[in-house]
């Protein structure tokens, strides 16, 4: 499992460095990469706070709640590099994604 956390940490990296290169004016085609790169951000850290539920029948998924507050966080993340960093970092982090 660490081996595949650690995989998955390092193909998240690489998507964002991929998304930081996005011109920030190109706002459709950033949403377009934005959204999915932090919910699996997220994904990634509930799969790692929820091992013992990996192979089990119990799906293991980010709440309704955490996937409105990541989309909250969207369109700044649109707007700056250095913000879709920190939101990165937070959503793999904290136990509950938070607003900012």
């Amino acid at each position: 499992m660490d081996e595949l956390i650690s995989h998955a940490t390092l193909k998240l990296e690489s998507a964002r460095q991929y998304i930081e290169v996005l011109p920030l004016e190109a706002e459709a085609a950033r949403d377009f990469c934005i959204v999915p790169y932090l919910l699996a951000v997220r994904t990634v850290h509930t799969l790692n706070r929820n091992r013992d539920r990996l192979l089990t029948p119990d799906p293991v998924k980010v709440s309704r709640s955490e996937v409105l507050a990541i989309l909250t966080h969207v369109p700044e993340c649109n707007r700056s590099n250095d913000y879709l960093h920190f939101v990165s970092r937070r959503a793999l982090a904290e136990p509950l994604f938070m607003c900012a």
